[in-house]
């Protein structure tokens, strides 16, 4: 059995699949893939601000060479 970090729901893996039957949580501690839509959308909201953070970057620099 394993209880599903995201549901809280036990499972039983099936064919050694992580993945909860219940939500679709991977619950793969090893797994080098996102492991929830939350994960997804937490990747995503990183990246945008990340990029947000760049371009302000870029154009400080921009209008301090200038």
């Amino acid at each position: 059995m394993r209880t599903c970090e995201a549901c809280g729901r036990e499972f039983t893996l099936v064919h050694r699949d992580p993945t909860c039957p219940y939500c679709g949580y991977n619950t793969d501690p090893r797994s080098p893939l996102p492991r929830s839509k939350a994960s997804l959308a937490r990747m995503e909201q990183d990246r945008q601000e990340q990029e947000e953070r760049e371009r302000e970057l870029n154009e400080y620099l921009g209008a301090a060479t200038d």
